[in-house]
């Protein structure tokens, strides 16, 4: 059995992506959070010689937010326009998917901050353009 295209499950997940992606803010407080919550506890027992537990409850709030933030990015990695990401949409797919927490502030300064603006320039070179240049060259 198929389903209409604009079923109530189909608008819901569009609603859901849509909330999402407004929520952006998150990647800046998830690189800090990991700092701050992560780091600082590793820093007191390297420096201050703090008993090694203290690391362990300060990990689940860090993830919780990190995770959220994983969200957040692959949402508005999914639905933002291709021509809107320097560098193009699967390296920052790449850098997301392997760098996350560490990814979420470049993503964010480069990408996310920048508006959906349909008159914003191209950061990519399609195809066509991209062989015309070539044959330009290897003509001269």
């Amino acid at each position: 059995m198929r389903r209409a295209t604009g079923t109530a499950d189909h608008r819901q997940e569009r609603s859901l992506f849509a909330v999402l992606i407004k929520q952006t803010w998150l990647l800046p407080v998830a690189t800090a959070t990991f700092v701050l919550f992560v780091g600082g506890p590793i820093v007191a027992v390297l420096l201050f010689s703090v008993t090694p537990w203290l690391i362990v409850p300060f990990l689940l709030p860090s993830f919780i937010v990190t995770w959220l933030g994983l969200v957040v990015a692959l949402a508005d990695l999914l639905q933002r326009p291709a021509r809107l990401f320097p560098g193009g949409r699967t390296l920052w797919l790449i850098m997301i998917a392997l760098f996350n927490v560490v990814a979420f502030l470049p993503y964010w300064l480069f990408v996310a901050r920048r508006p959906r603006l349909s008159g914003q320039p191209e950061f990519s070179v399609d195809s066509s353009e991209r062989s015309a240049c070539w044959r330009s060259r290897t003509s001269s």
